[in-house]
């Protein structure tokens, strides 16, 4: 992270100058990282997977062996395999348990890191394209270029969702990864012998590190080989060079890539095929060719217009939840993504860098494309890694433009442009504080899109655990209004009513949610429960008979019969009922 001179080399004094400031810039990075997602220091987990995977989940609760055996050998819980993704949580648990300010706290640490990290990755890249394209850049251009660059990633909206989001830990620490390996790997070939061989293994070590956190970087193998070609310049494009010896050594380099790679993706797979708890992944009949080679072009596309245009950003997004992929504008996603890489392609040789920034941009989008899933989501925080390549360009042309009188001006924009992402970064931050500010601003900006209703539900339930049962009704009523066919709304309706005694209007949406869907335990268990409050014993007992009919297991079901049979004077069917409970209650424990 040595400060060198691409100019004449300069006195003492102005060295001495030239690495306070470096460090100063990466001071500044980090503070103003820090500064602008500080609002979530104060923020709570909210319903939206924090459930699942952290106060929920039962697995995590500190690091012990058992949490590590879990955690290394267990990909159905979701349908990933993150062992060091729930290693990061479990340490989160083992010295704060379930306080959020610590989890909120490792996601700005771990986000701050990551901008200083860019701004160093940043000198090194545009020293090596330098030097590979014959230029020279100004010390202090260079310098100053890398930091408006590396804070218009780490302070863009775009960054709100990964940073705010306790959940998304996953996303900051798997980008650590591989910002250090990506810097392992620019290391090792500037070295030589058991030195470029330790700085190379620390590079697949890292990205190992990456994907066993959370596999975003699958294209990372990708980009590893287009630095190889520019600004490394290990090989070039004729068939010669491609096929010589020296180049070998670069595919051969990139074996151990691979494979941690196929590893990984090959366990996700599997995860992903076989967990009980998630839908399999559509079928080309459900989800055509065409239709997914669209939603490609789309989601390439909408990074691009998000990153340079971050307005009516949101937790989720509608458009491809259903679609016709022959709408304009997918046709107009499919025509720009196509237009710029024919026109980077047909330029490779004269302008080999943005061929390669384009190229490694697509690579690395290709996880979050959706290719397997309908409907698809192009959450903000799928932009964290491929962003990285947008930095590069706006530190290029700040260095170039260093040069020139223009330089001045430049800066100032950058400075306004940052202040204004700031901002919105800011805003965007505070809509993760919790539940009901993160649910509400989502309904406002789907409106009545289907979505809407899960939103609406969810914050029922929320309301309804908070004994604050006006407002649950408030939210159930609008999510029916959305999904009238929806057993699980009908159900906690039910229960809401039922809680304030309202057994009358109660039982229609028991028993509504039961036609919808017969089999919906929690609504007749519930029904059961109800009925029986109002002294409808006969009318109870027939739903708790039925729920044991289905599974004999249903300790609940086994229980609420009994405590029904003696309210009815039949006593030794009570007993063997509740005999039958405690059985199967002490079988589970």
């Amino acid at each position: 992270m040595n400060v060198e001179s691409q100019t004449a080399p300069q006195s003492s004094k102005e060295n001495s100058f030239l690495r306070r400031l470096n460090w100063a810039l990466a001071l500044l990075v980090f503070v103003m990282a820090v500064s602008v997602f500080s609002v979530s220091y104060t923020a709570d987990f909210v319903h939206w997977d924090d459930d699942i995977n952290i106060y929920s989940n039962p697995h995590i609760h500190g690091v012990n062996a058992q949490s590590l055996q879990w955690m290394f050998t267990d990909a159905r819980y979701i349908p990933r395999y993150m062992p060091l993704g729930w290693l990061s949580y479990a340490i989160s648990y083992q010295f704060g348990e379930l306080n959020p300010v610590g989890y909120h706290a490792a996601n700005i640490g771990l986000h701050a890191l990551n901008s200083v990290l860019v701004f160093f990755l940043l000198q090194r890249l545009l020293r090596l394209a330098a030097a590979a394209t014959g230029r020279a850049f100004s010390v202090r251009g260079l310098l100053i270029g890398s930091a408006i660059a590396a804070l218009a990633w780490a302070i863009h909206p775009l960054r709100a969702e990964t940073v705010a989001w306790a959940s998304a830990r996953i996303y900051c620490q798997a980008t650590l990864f591989v910002l250090v390996s990506t810097w392992s790997y620019l290391r090792a070939n500037e070295s030589t012998g058991s030195t470029r061989t330790k700085w190379l293994a620390a590079s697949v070590i890292t990205f190992l590190a990456s994907l066993l956190t959370y596999p975003i970087a699958i294209g990372f193998v990708c980009v590893l080989i287009l630095l190889d070609y520019f600004p490394l310049r290990r090989f070039s494009l004729s068939r010669e060079s491609i096929l010589s010896r020296a180049t070998r050594r670069v595919w051969l380099e990139k074996i151990p890539f691979v494979a941690a790679v196929v590893l990984v993706a090959g366990v996700t797979a599997w995860a992903r095929l076989n967990s009980g708890q998630y839908a399999a992944p559509q079928s080309l009949d459900e989800f055509g060719i065409g239709s997914r080679v669209m939603q490609s072009f789309y989601v390439w596309a909408h990074y691009l217009g998000k990153t340079l245009l971050p307005l009516d950003l949101c937790p989720t997004y509608t458009t491809l939840y259903s679609f016709n992929p022959f709408n304009l504008m997918f046709v107009g996603a499919a025509l720009l993504v196509t237009g710029v890489s024919c026109v980077t392609l047909f330029r490779i040789r004269r302008a080999p860098g943005t061929a390669v920034l384009w190229i490694s941009y697509l690579a690395l989008l290709v996880p979050m494309l959706g290719l397997t899933e309908h409907p698809h989501y192009a959450y903000d925080r799928y932009s964290y890694i491929a962003s990285l390549l947008g930095s590069v360009v706006v530190a290029w042309w700040l260095a170039k433009l260093w040069e020139t009188r223009a330089r001045f001006a430049a800066c100032s924009v950058a400075v306004v442009a940052l202040a204004m992402c700031g901002q919105a970064a800011f805003t965007q931050a505070a809509r993760w504080r919790d539940t009901p500010t993160l649910l509400n601003y989502v309904i406002s900006e789907v409106g009545n899109h289907p979505i809407a209703a899960k939103q609406e539900h969810i914050l029922g339930v929320e309301y309804l655990a908070s004994r604050n049962s006006a407002k649950a009704i408030e939210h159930l009523q609008r999510a029916l209004r959305i999904t009238p066919e929806s057993p699980d709304v009908h159900a906690t309706l039910g229960d809401t009513l039922a809680d304030l005694g309202r057994v009358d209007e109660a039982l229609p949406h028991y028993k509504e949610a039961l036609r919808i869907d017969p089999a919906h335990r929690t609504a007749r268990q519930n029904l059961g429960v109800t009925l029986g409050g109002a002294g409808r014993l006969d009318e109870a007992l027939e739903h708790f008979r039925e729920l044991i009919r289905v599974n004999t297991n249903d300790v609940k079901a086994h229980h609420n019969a009994a405590i029904t049979l003696a309210q009815l004077g039949r006593k030794e069917e009570a007993l063997a009922e509740m005999a039958v409970a405690k059985q199967l209650s002490g079988a589970r424990q």
